[in-house]
């Protein structure tokens, strides 16, 4: 009797572990999902979808509930059934919640996902998803308005986030599935705030081949010194300053006309892409397209200097300072010498002068000197002071007379800026203000 007690209790125990420890483990994918959602989805997206199967024998109302408390967002629920016929189009962020990878499979043949969006978030909840299906659905995902999706799966009894890391070293040109985040079961959090992989955020110091065609001023050969052709231009250029901020390196693999043997990963030619192109060129897209097109402003020129302005022109600031310089120690040292000793006042100005000030200014404009100092030292200053002014004159009056000749206007604007700082109107077409009506330009 004792013995079966024994047993029967034995056997309750295990029963209620067994339940408790699933029971445990459901709230601990609740809870997985939750964090995501709060820390990603409910900042980057507006909107998104949850999408299930009718038939799971997992039961995600617990999940489900729980995202409804976590999130602020509009959030559209989808149970989708076996015989469901009708597409199911998918162009907001998803979250798909399936008990395992065949259930999932036999209803990922009639989703489509929407190209008209981008930067579209995909996060699968698939415990048991095995290798096979993770490149089926990636595969299938391979699109442009696909950039970031992320595998939440049971690996060895822990919750992890994966993703597929197309450049991965020490094979750049092999796909990875990389662990990007894990799940603490003690702490119930997440180990970091990365929940999806960028495709273009990283390359992992890979080799990029860049495909396009020479077309000036975006690709073209300039000839160097050393009788080498460098590759330079708008893309190029643009290519080169992000390297190391995406830290990928660079080879160029331009050429003048349509070669169908050559692959590229990204191809930045504006002609369509070739058929063996599309692929690699799709996964490295990012949210949009970098476009650009040259706007023409167009400006009236500065004002036209008045021809008294033109008279203070001849020189540059500089110039002037240093001749201002001049005159200023001239007559400091004409000031200090008055309270000097009588014989060192007329050594170096001389015994006759009276007004060493006004023959100074006499000198500098080429007037004749009606006393010329006696003594040799005073002749000297006097005679070298003469020269300097000369020199300045003839520089100053050939400069002039240059400028006189010129239509010389004042500096006009030189960036947009300048534009609105200084109220300008600007007028423009009316196909300009459609296709740029977000550039501040066009709403100024």
């Amino acid at each position: 009797m004792n013995f079966n007690i024994l047993t029967l209790f034995m056997l309750i125990n295990y029963l209620s572990a067994n339940f408790i420890y699933k029971d445990s483990s459901k709230n601990h994918f609740s809870t997985a999902i939750n964090g995501v959602v709060e820390n990603y989805f409910n900042k980057h997206n507006e909107r998104f979808d949850i999408i299930s199967a009718a038939e799971n024998e997992f039961h995600f109302d617990e999940i489900v509930n729980g995202i409804m408390k976590t999130t602020n967002q509009t959030v559209r629920i989808t149970e989708l059934l076996p015989d469901e016929g009708p597409i199911i189009a998918i162009n907001e962020s998803t979250i798909f919640l399936f008990e395992n990878d065949d259930v999932f499979i036999s209803y990922l043949h009639f989703i489509r996902f929407s190209t008209n969006k981008r930067n579209i978030h995909i996060l699968f909840f698939v415990p048991n998803m095995t290798t096979t299906t993770f490149f089926l659905i990636n595969k299938k995902l391979g699109i442009p308005c696909l950039r970031l999706n992320s595998f939440l799966v049971k690996v060895k009894g822990k919750l992890v986030l994966k993703s597929f890391s197309r450049f991965s070293q020490p094979n750049c040109r092999t796909q990875k599935l990389k662990a990007i985040n894990y799940f603490s079961e003690t702490n119930l959090k997440w180990s970091s705030s990365q929940f999806f992989l960028d495709k273009i955020d990283n390359f992992q110091g890979c080799e990029i081949i860049f495909g396009g065609f020479f077309r000036f001023p975006t690709a073209y050969g300039e000839l160097q010194e050393n009788k080498t052709i460098k590759i330079t231009g708008y893309h190029v250029d643009l290519i080169n300053i992000i390297a190391p901020y995406a830290n990928y390196t660079v080879k160029i693999s331009f050429s003048k006309r349509r070669l169908r043997k050559r692959r590229f990963d990204v191809f930045i030619s504006p002609p369509l892409l070739l058929h063996h192109v599309q692929k690699r060129h799709h996964f490295n897209m990012p949210t949009q397209a970098i476009h650009y097109e040259s706007v023409r402003t167009i400006v009236p020129p500065g004002e036209s200097y008045t021809s008294f302005e033109k008279l203070l022109l001849a020189f540059d600031k500089p110039v002037c300072n240093l001749i201002i310089i001049t005159f200023a120690l001239a007559f400091i040292v004409i000031i200090i010498l008055r309270f000097c000793p009588r014989f060192i006042r007329e050594f170096v100005i001389g015994r006759n002068v009276k007004e060493p000030a006004l023959n100074v200014i006499i000198a500098f404009f080429g007037l004749g000197q009606t006393i010329l100092p006696r003594r040799n030292f005073a002749r000297f200053l006097l005679i070298m002071f003469i020269l300097y002014s000369l020199i300045i004159r003839t520089a100053y009056q050939g400069k002039s007379f240059e400028f006189l000749q010129k239509d010389m206007k004042r500096k006009g604007v030189q960036t947009v800026k300048d534009l609105y700082d200084k109220n300008y109107t600007i007028y423009s077409v009316k196909s300009l203000q459609t296709e740029w009506k977000t550039a501040d330009i066009i709403k100024q």
